[in-house]
């Protein structure tokens, strides 16, 4: 069983006795219900799996390419312009994320054939208006879709042992563990990476192709996994997604507080827990800086988020240059186009910490010390646009 009983166990009883509002008791109610039976269903799944493809579990998995940084920082656009390269890249959807087993696969694909030949393609077209409805209000925080990349964090949400517990459940103290997974007892580690790494040569054969293509993946929240992730994927490389932090703290800040008001969060105590997220925030950057250091050159680069918006295809051609992979001339169109239309569209949001009680000349000071510490990778010129 891939769930953290204990992690859940703590959960319930801060979900129970935090004097819940009707509205979150519901809300928390059927994610208890929810994300556990979701992991006993893929933990049964994956144990089919071991016996209907064993050849799947032992695929080898070429070198992994992790885009890591704090939250509101560009991963999302850079994730999202490399997965136009399915020459080079394999990538998650989210609905992949969601059914990472091969028998599950298999399901979906017998099920689609059976829309397209008997039902004329209803289910995928009622599907569709669903997820246009229900999705679209997601668009000006995190535009997503079942059938567009997405972060592979997602897969750990059912161990319980994932920062995405942290969103679903505010009590960012009470679980504070979540955020610095390189720190948890190393039979925990392992466990959680042999799961995720099951997953992704799950994904290898199911998108099986004659040349073999690396896993691409983009999470935030792997920024607390980098060594770990470095123990299980020895010959991985990772892209460093770097922001000013005077702008993507506020924006992930602001973007907690409205998820969890449509929790049913009471607003002064999702203003609370969003003060407690930013101590945080600024451990991750520099825990991903100390952590990178640690590394080759080769195998990680930093890449600054002001550059990214302002012109990401040249930053997408200079990132190959430095893995030292081609650009196909269909993958360089491709990527122009997108970038043509990433030209055109800038954020209209700006937030203050202020607003949450947050004296900002703390994260001036905290951004003067990043720049002193590390002055080989935090430019001075360290702005947004």
């Amino acid at each position: 069983m891939n769930l953290s009983l204990s992690t859940y166990l703590r959960v319930v009883r801060l979900a129970l006795t935090d004097r819940p509002t009707p509205r979150r008791l519901a809300v928390h109610g059927a994610l208890l219900g929810l994300l556990p039976a979701w992991s006993l269903v893929n933990d049964a799944c994956l144990w089919l799996d071991r016996r209907l493809y064993p050849e799947a579990g032992a695929l080898p998995v070429p070198a992994p390419l992790f885009l890591v940084g704090n939250a509101r920082s560009g991963t999302t656009l850079l994730h999202r312009l490399l997965c136009l390269d399915d020459e080079h890249f394999v990538h998650f959807k989210a609905w992949e994320i969601l059914l990472p087993a091969i028998v599950q696969r298999r399901c979906v694909a017998s099920l689609r054939a059976l829309d397209r030949s008997w039902l004329g393609g209803q289910l995928a077209q009622g599907l569709d208006r669903w997820e246009r409805g229900k999705l679209a209000a997601l668009d000006g925080m995190h535009a997503t879709g079942l059938n567009a990349p997405e972060e592979d964090e997602f897969l750990m949400a059912t161990t319980f042992l994932s920062p995405v517990i942290n969103v679903l459940f505010p009590y960012p103290e009470a679980l504070d563990d979540l955020h610095t997974f390189d720190d948890l007892d190393a039979r925990v580690r392992h466990k959680v990476m042999g799961y995720y790494r099951r997953c992704v040569q799950n994904q290898l054969f199911v998108r099986g192709s004659a040349a073999p293509r690396a896993l691409v993946s983009k999470n935030p929240a792997f920024v607390c996994k980098l060594r770990t992730l470095r123990e299980t994927f020895p010959a991985a490389r990772f892209v460093y997604l770097l922001r000013d932090p005077r702008a993507a703290i506020p924006s992930l800040m602001n973007l907690l507080r409205k998820v969890w008001v449509d929790l049913g969060i009471p607003r002064d105590r999702a203003e609370r827990a969003a003060r407690q997220i930013y101590a945080g925030c600024l451990h991750d950057y520099r825990y991903a800086l100390e952590r990178l250091r640690e590394l080759p050159a080769s195998a990680y680069r930093v890449v600054h988020y002001q550059r990214l918006v302002a012109d990401p295809q040249r930053e997408v051609e200079a990132l190959y240059e430095h893995l030292g992979r081609p650009l196909s001339p269909a993958f360089r169109d491709r990527l122009a186009r997108a970038c043509a239309h990433e030209r055109r569209y800038r954020s209209a949001h700006s937030y203050s910490l202020a607003e949450f009680g947050v004296d900002p000349r703390d994260l001036d000071e905290a951004v003067v010390r990043l720049q002193r510490d590390f002055p080989d990778l935090v430019p001075a010129d360290f702005t947004d646009p």
